[in-house]
């Protein structure tokens, strides 16, 4: 029997069905069926599922349900539920909203004359107070951020995506399980911190592996440790309790205690400073053969001829130097043993031939594509798709969600970059430099390859561009 199997019997049951007419609604063999039940065969492919969710007349949950398990028992539970951390992580990629509608005065938060150490009780108060001192951070000229505190703290995430940290340093060091049946853990930890990562552009978060129940468990004295440049706060493992405290002497600990922390970590992310330098990051030269890119249209870039980039690029802000590396690096894949793997949505395809902007290069930088250049670089597509160059793979419908001006690209398991083309705060790109993390990435695009539940094949994904540039494009 495997999840599939139970799940399935389940749904007949419910929906009080006979094999037979089970088997007469959906056009499957009645004894295929019998044998998913049993659990000695799988279902063919998606096709059979979704026959069986319109027989048994599913929700669209009990639907998707049925999918997972099927998916589940294709590659395994601990291979699906790493794919599924990193698709909850793409789709985190979104511009928040601030959930934090806390209204505090700066002022309204001192310590007595006479004491510079004060004892908090009551997770409100201990809310109310860092939410104080981290206002007054935002707006000190030197002002800066220290914390050891893992991400599950909400309030502390929602403060640092709510208030304006445009200026100021904060360095976040979070534990990471060193077990390697701990990943998912660590990859859910890391999806937590996305929202700061595009609010904040000095965030750096850093990795270090332990034991996360050692470190802040309820028998760790004050385990969450903050640090600003007046204050240091200390909160016990269930933010109930904490001390605050602007005693120098105190302060001056700290800051040694982080800077050993800070030997003894990595960067998670490392934010590339500028768009030049992100060139610099994009590889290059006859060790890389192949590339993967998510993002809501095409990855066209490479495609670009040296025409149309002397068009639209806004030569006043390039160097030369810079504008010889984008000739250079852009026109890697179309050499013929440079393989491109793109994924992407249709309305994302018909946004960018709409717009004929890119998610993965600053606005300031290019002029927009007209549309005989969009219609040349569609042609670009299909034809190095027919020469198997080009491998496009279009999103099925209500099935993945990619957050709009993101780009997310591979080449292999230690090479991963996440650009993010934040309407207000601008070009912001990141190198991951998490092991792991980019290992997974790289997995989690190799299996889109294969896998027929959230993508079209290539194959059908070619039509669908074909048809869309006939429809579309000429009968405009």
């Amino acid at each position: 029997m495997s999840l599939f199997s139970d799940t399935l019997s389940e749904y007949i049951k419910s929906k009080k069905l006979k094999i037979y007419q089970l088997a007469n609604l959906s056009g499957i063999d009645r004894t295929l069926i019998q044998k998913m039940i049993s659990g000695t065969r799988k279902p063919a492919n998606r096709g059979q599922i979704l026959n069986l969710s319109r027989a048994l007349s599913l929700t669209h949950s009990e639907t998707e349900n049925l999918i997972n398990a099927y998916c589940i028992l294709e590659i395994g539970e601990e291979n699906w539920r790493r794919y599924k951390s990193i698709q909850q992580l793409i789709q985190s990629f979104h511009i928040v909203e601030p959930t934090s509608n806390i209204s505090i005065n700066i002022s309204d938060f001192s310590f007595p004359d006479l004491c510079n150490t004060k004892v908090i009780h009551t997770s409100t108060t201990v809310n109310r107070i860092l939410h104080s001192i981290l206002l007054q951070e935002s707006v000190h000229p030197d002002g800066f951020i220290k914390m050891m505190v893992q991400p599950t703290y909400f309030f502390l995430l929602n403060c640092l995506t709510s208030i304006n940290f445009e200026h100021t340093p904060i360095d976040h060091f979070i534990c990471l399980e060193s077990g390697p049946e701990q990943e998912i853990v660590n990859l859910e930890n890391i999806q937590k911190i996305v929202p700061i990562l595009l609010n904040c552009r000095k965030y750096t978060p850093y990795g270090y592996y332990d034991h996360i129940n050692s470190i802040f468990s309820s028998s760790i004295f004050l385990p969450n440790i903050i640090l600003t440049s007046r204050y240091m706060i200390q909160i016990s493992s269930d933010l109930s309790e904490a001390v605050v405290t602007d005693n120098v002497e105190l302060i001056e600990l700290c800051h040694k205690y982080f800077d050993v922390q800070q030997t003894n970590s990595w960067p998670i992310f490392e934010q590339l400073k500028s768009f030049e330098e992100y060139l610099h990051f994009m590889p290059s030269g006859q060790s890389i053969s192949s590339s993967y890119c998510i993002m809501s249209h095409p990855c066209v870039l490479s495609l670009l001829s040296p025409q149309i980039l002397q068009r639209i690029l806004n030569i006043s802000l390039l160097s030369s130097d810079t504008l010889n590396m984008i000739q250079s690096k852009f026109q890697l894949s179309s050499e013929p043993s440079f393989s491109t793997f793109s994924f992407f949505s249709m309305e994302g395809l018909k946004q960018f031939c709409s717009s004929g902007t890119f998610a993965e290069v600053p606005a300031p930088f290019y002029s927009s594509l007209n549309k005989e250049e969009i219609q040349y670089l569609l042609k670009c597509i299909i034809s190095l798709s027919e020469a198997g160059i080009y491998h496009p793979r279009i999103f099925r419908p209500n099935n993945f969600e990619i957050p709009e001006n993101l780009c997310i690209g591979t080449v292999s398991r230690q090479n991963s970059a996440i650009v993010f083309n934040h309407p207000q705060k601008g070009f912001l790109a990141f190198d991951v430099k998490n092991i792991t993390l980019s290992s997974a990435i790289y997995d989690f695009m190799e299996y889109l390859q294969k896998e027929e539940t959230m993508t079209y094949s290539e194959e059908e994904s070619l039509q669908k561009i074909k048809e869309f540039l006939e429809d579309h494009l000429y009968n405009q």
